[in-house]
């Protein structure tokens, strides 16, 4: 058995040439994450959501007031504020959007604002004319 490497015994050591190079080094030392992902879980949890409030009928009269009013009279500006349902989550945010009234589509029941932006009239909880 030995007999095979009796060659390789009294060759001269040249040495390795496996040197990796000082800019390949440092990824050695990188930091390794065991947890993937747990960061961006953490945020996730930590998000705050609010439930949809449900408005009472006076406040819905006066919605739809507002509404008539501005279907009327062309080129209206207005501030909203509706319910944007989280997709993550069950809840959502209330958002406000400023922009001219382009349209009021009563069979789809949604605002088309000037810039494109639609809003589903049975998410309004305000409505202001500026």
């Amino acid at each position: 058995m030995t007999d095979i490497y009796n060659d390789l015994i009294y060759l001269e050591y040249t040495g390795a040439n496996l040197k990796m190079p000082i800019s390949k080094r440092a990824s050695i030392f990188a930091p390794f994450s065991a947890l993937t992902g747990y960061n961006e879980a953490i945020i996730e949890v930590e998000r705050e959501i609010l439930n949809k409030v449900t408005i009472d009928d006076s406040k819905k009269d006066v919605i739809d007031e507002t509404l008539r009013y501005i279907k009327s009279d062309n080129n209206t500006k207005a501030v909203i504020t509706y319910f944007v349902k989280d997709t993550k989550k069950t809840g959502g945010i209330y958002k406000d959007i400023t922009g001219f009234i382009r349209k009021i589509d009563e069979f789809k029941k949604i605002i088309i604002l000037d810039d494109g932006n639609k809003v589903p009239i049975n998410d309004i909880i305000n409505i202001e004319i500026i």
